[in-house]
């Protein structure tokens, strides 16, 4: 499952991926970006071994999580 998680993840990533072209013909001057973005993180379970024997168990929780990213910058 991980496997195929992986392998379709990459295949989806270099298809929405492109080459960088440089624009010569672009005009210079100020630019703005704006991004923003989420995830969604599945509680994992961990065991820890000590000589072999299973000694502890426990759970990793985690919250849902966000990110809003902008810039502003001038291009030269």
């Amino acid at each position: 499952m991980r496997m195929t998680s992986l392998m379709l993840g990459t295949v989806a990533a270099l298809a929405i991926s492109g080459p960088a072209q440089a624009d010569y013909n672009s005009p210079t001057g100020w630019y703005m970006s704006l991004g923003a973005g989420a995830n969604w993180i599945v509680d994992g379970d961990y065991q820890w071994f000590n000589s072999g024997d299973a000694t502890d168990y426990g759970e990793f929780s985690y919250e849902n999580g966000y990110i809003v990213a902008g810039a502003v910058g001038y291009d030269f």
